[in-house]
């Protein structure tokens, strides 16, 4: 009976600690959408609107591989250092950062290399004029913030199994703050644009992940 207490005990904090790191990772590459589609509706018109929703889709897609690395590299992060292989724990981040990184920087450089058939895939062909370029502009901006995301959403188990749950909580905060600030600043500021309401987001991820990483500091 003690052993079966103690097994259930196991698997209930292993569930807590895993719906924890999700949504924590949800949100890190979410909200910044989120935000944006709000900001954007209700102070840049329809056609930034319009806009922001063609690049849903691409939006969705560049998150589908750090959230489904960042569920197998926590696995197996907590399999090694349940074991005590502290080094082999460390080589799965690594490889799984690595992996995350290379690919967001390939999409960046895709997405500036052909902004056209980018638009065109997502529908925004030419025929939708100001509403493609503008699509063009917000890919192109957010594609900036691409290894920040990336990281940020590979980084967030890791202050889980590291003891530094705190920090991943104040990180999405940052990250929420610097994007409201920094999209009223592009709109009230420099008068709006998919461009800046694009740099704005980037931003706010690069400076989430420069938090993040000082949980790395040496004392």
């Amino acid at each position: 009976m003690e052993l079966q207490k103690y097994e259930k005990d196991i698997v209930a904090r292993l569930y807590k600690g895993t719906f924890i790191v999700l949504l924590m990772s949800m949100l890190a590459t979410t909200i910044g959408n989120v935000i944006d589609g709000i900001i954007i509706g209700k102070n840049l018109g329809a056609d930034a609107m319009a806009a922001f929703g063609f690049t849903t889709p691409l939006q969705k897609f560049v998150a589908i591989l750090p959230n489904v690395l960042v569920l197998g590299m926590q696995i197996l992060c907590s399999q090694k250092l349940g074991k005590g292989k502290l080094q082999e724990a460390i080589g799965a981040f690594s490889l799984s950062i690595s992996v995350a990184e290379i690919l967001s920087i390939l999409f960046m450089i895709i997405f500036f290399a052909l902004p056209g058939q980018i638009a065109d895939l997502l529908g925004a062909d030419e025929s939708f004029g100001v509403i493609r370029a503008e699509t063009i502009d917000y890919f192109q901006a957010y594609s900036l913030g691409l290894p920040a995301i990336a990281a940020v959403t590979l980084l967030t188990p890791i202050m889980q199994l590291d003891s530094d749950r705190q920090r991943s909580v104040k990180a999405v905060t940052i990250l929420s703050a610097t994007n409201v600030i920094g999209d009223l600043i592009v709109i009230f500021y420099f008068g709006g644009g998919m461009w800046g309401i694009g740099i704005s987001t980037a931003v706010s991820y690069w400076l989430s992940l420069a938090f993040l990483l000082l949980h790395f500091r040496h004392p």
